[in-house]
């Protein structure tokens, strides 16, 4: 709904006006946006991969068995969750986890 076209890329309307007017990502992006590919599922604030969003060209896999994070990804994080939450995430991955909580609702 946000995207546009331009030199050959699909950009985000939303990243592109925060940028312009100098406003946090996180005060204009809603967080599904902000951290997609992943999601978050369940009552509990639960972050996984699921499957289907790899058929996207820029979620390839990284190679055969690695365990390590974007980088872009886990700033995201911290923008959402608070700062730290990225290295959490970054330490559940290289541990081989395929879900983690980040926060629990209560």
């Amino acid at each position: 709904m946000f995207a546009y076209w331009l030199d050959g890329r699909n950009r985000c309307s939303l990243h592109s006006a925060a940028a312009a007017l100098g406003l946090a990502l996180r005060d204009v992006k809603p967080k599904h946006c902000m951290l997609w590919p992943i999601h978050v599922s369940g009552g509990r604030e639960e972050l996984a991969i699921p499957g289907e969003v790899l058929r996207f060209r820029c979620n390839a896999r990284a190679s055969k068995g690695s365990r390590r994070v974007s980088p872009a990804l886990l700033d995201a994080i911290d923008k959402v969750y608070g700062r730290g939450c990225g290295a959490r995430v970054a330490a559940a991955a290289a541990r081989g986890e395929k879900r983690m909580q980040i926060i629990s609702k209560k």
